[in-house]
């Protein structure tokens, strides 16, 4: 750490000669390249923080539990869900790369499409396309 110059107590109205405005200058020039090579260093560190977080995070769902689940089981989940809770097989299909390729090996997860109408709608779509019957006496 280089020594910092300081202005005599004594005197608060002291004007600096040209030899002290020249430290004083340069003092201020050696602590802005102090300040941005901390600054350098601070990033490199968040970068490496960075890398660090995503490593234990690849890890830890290296471990999870579900990972150790097998394409039966999965298999068996995924049917309980489409079929008993009229649930949508892309739900799952986008959890994970290995729930992905296990729901799409499952054509019976595809088999049958699930539409859900609001009765309001319904009954205005139909109102309106409807024909219209005209009796004759």
């Amino acid at each position: 750490m280089s020594q910092l110059l300081l202005l005599s107590p004594k005197d608060p109205f002291h004007q600096p000669t040209p030899e002290e405005r020249h430290k004083i200058l340069s003092q201020i020039a050696r602590n802005a390249l102090s300040i941005r090579a901390i600054d350098d260093e601070i990033q490199k560190l968040m970068r490496q923080r960075r890398e660090l977080e995503n490593q234990t995070a690849l890890c830890t769902s290296v471990l999870a539990p579900v990972r150790r689940l097998s394409f039966d089981v999965l298999a068996s989940i995924f049917h309980q869900y489409v079929h008993s809770y009229e649930g949508d097989p892309w739900i799952v299909a986008h959890v994970a790369r290995s729930w992905r390729i296990s729901a799409l090996a499952l054509p019976t997860l595809w088999s049958g499409i699930h539409v859900q109408l609001d009765p309001a709608v319904l009954t205005a779509a139909t109102a309106t396309t409807a024909p219209t019957q005209t009796h004759r006496r």
